[in-house]
């Protein structure tokens, strides 16, 4: 394809089907029309000014935490009516949490532990780059469909070394229209 195939900024990504929901957002899963793969957009449930500096700060906590274990960060904007979104690795697959209430027997539970492992050693790599999680649970865990491990939901991270609040101070996140 070439440059003037590619789709306007605001047509990049068709929102396909509601993937998850939370407190502050919700996950859709999307198809990149310029690179042609699924991938998740999260979107913010009811903006105003306090949701969408958390909003912006948990997308740059987790983009700026690159482990295999955490969900990459693909993409931040906004949509054509000027509501914040960033999009990130579609992960399949299910939550530990319904992992654990699936697996009956001690055997089945221990096969889980390698995922309890990979989550320590995602929290281990964010603490040593001054973030805290503070929302980790089993819900908060992905289970891919080919195995993979994945910390998701970094909404009440803390950056422990501040430097992400003065980077949004700084850049005046929360009403600045191009992120």
């Amino acid at each position: 394809p070439t440059l003037a195939d590619e789709p306007r900024e605001d047509d990049r990504y068709e929102l396909l089907a509601e993937h998850g929901r939370g407190g502050l957002g919700r996950v859709m899963r999307a198809k990149d029309r310029r690179l042609g793969r699924l991938v998740a957009v999260k979107e913010l449930l009811t903006p105003s000014p306090a949701a969408e500096r958390r909003f912006l700060r948990e997308a740059a906590i987790t983009a700026r935490l690159q482990h295999p274990a955490i969900v990459p960060i693909y993409d931040i904007g906004r949509h054509p009516g000027g509501e914040p979104f960033y999009c990130m690795k579609l992960v399949e697959g299910q939550t530990l949490a319904a992992a654990i209430r699936g697996a009956s027997g001690l055997l089945a539970r221990v096969g889980l532990l390698e995922h309890v492992i990979a989550a320590a050693d995602a929290i281990a790599y964010a603490h040593r780059h001054g973030v805290v999680h503070r929302d980790l649970k089993p819900a908060n865990i992905l289970i891919g469909e080919v195995g993979e491990t994945v910390v998701i939901d970094w909404g009440l991270a803390k950056d422990l070394d501040g430097e992400l609040d003065d980077a949004l101070e700084d850049t005046g996140a929360g009403t600045h229209p191009e992120l």
